[in-house]
């Protein structure tokens, strides 16, 4: 199947692409593929058959002008898997094509902080398709990276967004476009690695735990933005702040006396999270990153049923979380594990309550 493939302009690393064909007898996975005819820019340096993948080497000073090669594609045979009467396809081109990043006409700069006390060196990412990793995706019959971009010292980051991810072409990102993804990084209070990723709406200007559960309630129960930032102040007891605009650590370095139970919440809600999701990671062996998402989603679903605020010093709330991302994750634990845990969980946080 012939594609147009966009590659970031002045690229010089290789690129790794995977063709596609269709075939009567043979599925999809058991198509080999055969490179046709070389670039006349650049070269392939390597091609996998079975798993259809040809490396591009962009020539010396990196890649700016179009260029293309074409692939056959062979089946497995008729019948298929016996070895007989196989074929060639047609030869199918795929034509590289340059893309900038720089210029207002192509892209969109997204300005933001990661994390209530900064994260540095985490990597931002836009996420479209929901699967928390970098990924091309083929928009318009164009392949584009999801972008990603790494944190500053002071946890703030430029995200440069090609508006092919700006579905409905208003010259923004709006929440419904993806989510922006924090991940790894060193958190700035404590010298410690982020060991579970942060989440945000596209639209989001900061990636914080409270903007995590703002992504999480929206994810899970198809809340707006704005509804979703509601919820998390009544649920929270926070007062009215803007949790997915505003940084809570440059406000209550202003002096905003509002930022201050936010940036509390905050620490908390990470506190909580952490813990929890390394008590199921231990238990199930599942990666934290994967956990945490559930973590994240039980929280929310408390949240959802409560009448009342939840409190997050609390051994009874604190417990329904930890037995909400039980049972998501189907993962038991035994009533005295689960019990430390809650304990654990609850002097941390009230020792977070005593922040100035």
């Amino acid at each position: 199947i012939s594609r147009t493939v966009s590659i970031v302009s002045g690229t010089t690393s290789d690129i790794k692409i995977q063709v596609e064909g269709k075939d009567l007898e043979t599925a999809a996975t058991g198509l080999a593929a055969q490179l046709a005819t070389l670039p006349g820019l650049g070269t392939i340096v390597s091609v996998d058959t079975a798993r259809r993948e040809f490396v591009y080497r962009p020539p010396r000073g990196g890649f700016t002008t179009a260029t293309s090669f074409s692939f056959r594609i062979r089946d497995a045979g008729d019948p298929s898997g016996q070895g007989f009467n196989r074929l060639y396809s047609q030869p199918a081109t795929i034509t590289l094509v340059p893309q900038t990043l720089t210029t207002v006409s192509t892209s969109i700069a997204l300005l933001g902080k990661g994390f209530n006390s900064y994260v540095q060196g985490g990597i931002v990412l836009l996420d479209v398709n929901g699967n928390h990793a970098p990924d091309a995706l083929n928009i318009g019959g164009v392949d584009v990276e999801e972008p990603t971009t790494t944190t500053a010292a002071d946890g703030s980051f430029v995200l440069g967004v090609p508006e092919a991810f700006d579905a409905n072409q208003n010259g923004r990102l709006d929440a419904s476009e993806g989510r922006l993804i924090l991940s790894g990084g060193i958190v700035s209070a404590t010298q410690l690695p982020l060991t579970i990723p942060l989440v945000a709406p596209a639209n989001a200007t900061v990636i914080t735990p409270l903007t995590t559960l703002q992504a999480a309630l929206m994810d899970g129960f198809g809340m707006s933005a704005t509804e979703a930032v509601a919820e998390v102040i009544e649920s929270l007891a926070l007062p009215d702040f803007p949790i997915d605009t505003a940084s809570t650590i440059d406000e209550v370095l202003d002096g905003l006396s509002e930022a201050t139970l936010a940036y509390r919440r905050g620490l908390q809600v990470l506190n909580t999270a952490v813990l929890v999701s390394e008590f199921f990671a231990g238990i199930s062996g599942m990666p934290i990153a994967s956990v945490s998402e559930s973590v994240f989603l039980g929280i929310a679903q408390e949240l959802r049923t409560r009448r009342d605020a939840v409190s997050l010093t609390n051994v009874e709330d604190l417990g329904r979380f930890v037995l909400r991302a039980g049972v998501l994750l189907g993962s038991e634990s035994e009533p005295q594990g689960r019990d430390a845990l809650v304990q654990l969980i609850q002097a941390v946080n009230s020792q977070m309550d005593g922040i100035p």
